[in-house]
């Protein structure tokens, strides 16, 4: 249901999923990101990359907020991928918002024990919105990536960002940076602010203009120097092949993408929807 409100995606079989993650790696994909909770997603991750294992990075989550919990749901993500080990655990970040600093260390412990067996290669952390948190947790030298949600749009998942969220944020790529630890931004449309929902949100938009939208939010992000990389979201083999398009082609910001940027968040913080969302 979600994919069909936002991707307009029908519904699939595991193996036309799993064909969609093959194309994306024929497409030159070489990192991919899944997570317990997401249904069934690391079965049609692991599916979809059976023959071409060993050429990809590979990153998961847990999601428990018993330490007690965490190697039973790393062995259930890995016999669900069908793999005997991963590139990266990250913890996902409802167990940041829920348990904070000292609970999410709790679980960053159990994690390295685990690295140190083998099962993984490296330990992360992820958030929307919790940034002041993951700031304390990056500070500790004791993780080796964060996925952040970091799009020109200021929004987490389903909340505008606050200032003092905003300078978090902040915060934590520049530390990222300092400690060279890996960032990968996520939400770098918004949520679909700049993607597919952008034909809802503002349907008078011109339609020139709305096309440029995503290449104008992948280019915001990718120049800054302290993301490593991003993970888009897609559902058709055609929004993959117009990503890749874009990656593989002029990358420098444009003062014209800035000016889209900014014309069309101004249109989109009018509406009534955005207007009455929570702020964080």
């Amino acid at each position: 249901p979600y994919l069909a409100r936002v991707y307009g995606a029908p519904p699939r079989s595991v193996e036309q999923r799993a064909a969609l993650v093959r194309h994306a790696y024929d497409r030159g994909v070489r990192y991919f990101d899944t997570a317990r909770l997401y249904t069934e997603a690391e079965q049609v991750l692991g599916l979809g990359l059976k023959e071409v294992r060993t050429d990809c990075f590979i990153a998961t989550k847990v999601a428990v907020y018993d330490p007690a919990e965490v190697r039973q749901s790393v062995e259930a993500s890995l016999t669900a991928l069908g793999m005997d080990r991963v590139d990266a655990v990250q913890i996902h970040n409802p167990v940041v918002i829920k348990t904070g600093f000292d609970g999410t260390m709790k679980i960053h412990a159990e994690l390295a024990k685990l690295r140190d067996v083998g099962l993984f290669r490296f330990i992360g952390v992820t958030t929307h919105v919790a940034y002041e948190t993951v700031y304390r947790l990056i500070a500790t030298g004791g993780f080796d990536l964060t996925l952040l949600a970091h799009c020109f749009f200021p929004k987490g998942k389903d909340t505008l960002l606050s200032e003092r969220n905003l300078k978090f944020r902040e915060l934590c790529l520049d530390k990222a940076q300092e400690l060279k630890v890996g960032v990968v931004a996520m939400k770098v449309m918004g949520v679909s602010v700049f993607g597919r929902m952008s034909k809802y949100l503002v349907p008078d938009y011109d339609p020139a203009a709305r096309r440029r939208l995503p290449g104008a939010a992948m280019r915001w992000v990718v120049n800054d120097q302290r993301v490593s990389l991003m993970v888009i979201g897609m559902a058709h083999a055609a929004e993959i092949d117009e990503n890749r398009a874009v990656i593989t082609s002029d990358l420098p910001l444009t003062e014209e993408d800035r000016a889209l940027l900014n014309d069309y968040t101004a249109r989109v913080r009018e509406i009534d929807y955005v207007k009455k969302m929570p702020i964080e």
